[in-house]
C-alpha cells in the first residue's frame, strides 16, 4: 500500500502575501490625487477656524478683564488694534490694569495684565457688517468707530487706535477711557470681526462679540 503523502503541488500552494511595486505605486498616486483635491477645502476650514478663534479669544479677554477688575478692585482696559505685517492684516489684543485703582491710564500707572495677543487672519470692522444677523435692540456702541480711547504700551507694542473697553471695579464695561467708579457703563458694545486673507477682508465670514455693559459679559454671534 502506498503511504499517505502530504506534499502539496506547486500550483496549489498558498498564494503569496503583500503587494507588488506596481500596486504600491498605484496606491500612492491615488492618495496624492485625493490630497491635492482636499487642499482647497482644508485651507477654507483653517481660515474659518481662524475667524472663530478670534471671536472666542476676544470673548475670553472680555471675561478675564471683567474678573480681574472685580478681583483687583481696579480699572482694567481691553485694547484692540489692527496691524499689518509681511502683507497680512491681523488684530492685536492687549489687557492693562490700573496700579492705583483710579482711571489714570498713563504709562506710569497702567501696567500690562498679560502679554499682547496676536489674532491672526482677522480684523475689526464696522458693526453695520454684522447688524443684519445680530439682535440690535438696544443699538450697541460700535467699538470700531471709537477714536478717543486710551493709549497703552506693552514692550514694543503700542495700542493707540482708541479702540478700548474699560472695566470698572464693579465689573461694568464702558467705551469711555475714564468712566466713573460706578453707575457709568455702555448698555451694549459691539466688536465686529471679519476673516482676512492677506490684507483683504472676507465679507462672507463675519462674527460679532456683543458685550453687555451692565454686567460686562460677552455673547458671540455668527452669520
Amino acid at each position: 500500500m502506498r503511504p499517505w503523502s502530504f506534499d502539496i503541488p506547486i500550483t496549489e500552494r498558498t498564494p503569496r502575501l503583500g503587494f507588488s511595486l506596481l500596486e504600491l505605486l498605484i496606491v500612492v498616486a491615488i492618495v496624492a490625487l485625493l490630497a491635492v483635491g482636499t487642499i482647497p477645502a482644508l485651507r477654507s476650514i483653517l481660515q474659518a477656524r481662524g475667524a472663530s478663534n478670534a471671536a472666542y479669544q476676544v470673548a475670553a479677554a472680555v471675561e478675564l478683564a471683567r474678573s480681574e477688575a472685580i478681583a483687583r478692585r481696579t480699572f482694567v482696559w481691553l485694547a484692540l488694534q489692527t496691524q499689518t505685517n509681511s502683507g497680512n492684516t491681523d488684530l492685536r489684543l492687549g489687557l492693562f490694569y490700573s496700579k492705583d485703582g483710579t482711571t489714570n491710564h498713563s504709562s506710569t500707572n497702567a501696567a500690562p495684565l498679560v502679554r499682547p495677543l496676536l489674532l491672526e487672519r482677522s480684523d475689526m470692522v464696522s458693526f453695520s457688517s454684522a447688524s443684519s444677523f445680530v439682535t440690535n435692540n438696544p443699538a450697541p456702541e460700535d467699538l470700531s468707530g471709537a477714536a478717543s480711547g486710551a493709549t497703552f504700551t506693552s514692550g514694543n507694542v503700542t495700542f493707540s487706535s482708541g479702540r478700548t473697553i474699560t472695566f470698572t471695579p464693579l465689573g461694568e464695561a464702558s467705551t469711555t477711557a475714564t468712566p466713573a467708579w460706578s453707575n457709568t457703563f455702555s448698555p451694549r458694545i459691539a466688536i465686529a470681526l471679519q476673516q482676512t486673507t492677506g490684507t483683504t477682508r472676507q465679507t462672507n465670514d463675519t462674527l460679532a462679540v456683543l458685550v453687555d455693559g451692565s454686567v460686562g459679559l460677552p455673547t458671540i454671534y455668527r452669520r
